[in-house]
Order: structure tokens, then C-alpha cells, then sequence
């Protein structure tokens, strides 16, 4: 067997599976049976998993839920302001308990426990937080605005 970078393919596990049936020699070779035509052209035409099958995140769900939080850290930082000082910091710091952290932390929890399965739904969701920053940011940035500047 020719040695390769993948040290799977060295493994003694798969050197076992990869002996023919009835061969006990410590022969690393093992001709493969050719698959017939119509053996590839099924496995071809099979669906290839989703994301939700594998349990893995797409490079979408990553950036969605990474949206999706940064949008969840303004929302309550906003909140924050209004919330009274006791309930807005660490006891550490004096507070009782940071109840936007703990927000935060529980939204985020949930959508990670929902998984791929609701990413179009908080798509949508992070789709309308954006716009909102969007609009916020030029609300901000228009206050500030001073066409003297210009000049």
C-alpha cells in the first residue's frame, strides 16, 4: 500500500478491513473489486446529506448564528441602558445578576439546540436585525452629520 498523508490510510484498523477475506499474511496490498457501472451510477444519482443529517454547520450557519449574536450583543447592550445598574453588571461589580448576558447566553443556547433545522427561519430573523443596525446606523450617523466638513 502506498504511504500516504492521511494516517487513517496507516492505521492498523484499516489495514485489517482492507485484507481480502481468508488472508491471514501481513500483505499491506489488496486488490479492489472493479464496481459495476450500474453499482456507480446509483451511488451517483444517491442525494448527498444535508447538514441537518450530519449534524455539521455550513459556512452560512456559521456566519448566520455569528450575525445573529453580534445583532443579540447590540440589542442588549441598547437594553442595558435602560435596565436598572443592580441587573445590568456582574455581582462582582456590585450588580445582582447581568440579566443581558444571561439573555445573550440563553437565546444563544437555544438557537445552537434548535439547530440547522431553524437556520432559515433565524436567517430571516438576522436579515431583519441587520437592516435594523443599518437604519440605526445611519439614524446615528446622521445626527452627527455636518456638511461644513465637506469644504
Amino acid at each position: 500500500m502506498a504511504r500516504g498523508g492521511n494516517p487513517m490510510f496507516q492505521s492498523k484498523a484499516f489495514r485489517e478491513q482492507m485484507r481480502p477475506e481468508g488472508n491471514t499474511t501481513t500483505s499491506d496490498q489488496r486488490t479492489a473489486e472493479p464496481m459495476s457501472s450500474q453499482s456507480l451510477q446509483d451511488l451517483y444519482n444517491s442525494p448527498s446529506a444535508s447538514p441537518a443529517q450530519t449534524g455539521r454547520l455550513t459556512y452560512n450557519d456559521v456566519v448566520s448564528k455569528t450575525v445573529l449574536m453580534w445583532g443579540l450583543l447590540v440589542i442588549t447592550a441598547v437594553v442595558g441602558w435602560q435596565i436598572p445598574h443592580a441587573l445590568s453588571v456582574a455581582p462582582s461589580e456590585g450588580g445582582i445578576i447581568n440579566l443581558p448576558a444571561v439573555v445573550l447566553v440563553a437565546l444563544c443556547m437555544l438557537l445552537l439546540i434548535r439547530g440547522t433545522s431553524e437556520s432559515a427561519a433565524a436567517n430571516a430573523v438576522m436579515v431583519l436585525i441587520k437592516l435594523g443596525v443599518l437604519v440605526m446606523f445611519i439614524v446615528i450617523a446622521a445626527t452627527g452629520w455636518n456638511s461644513n466638513n465637506l469644504a
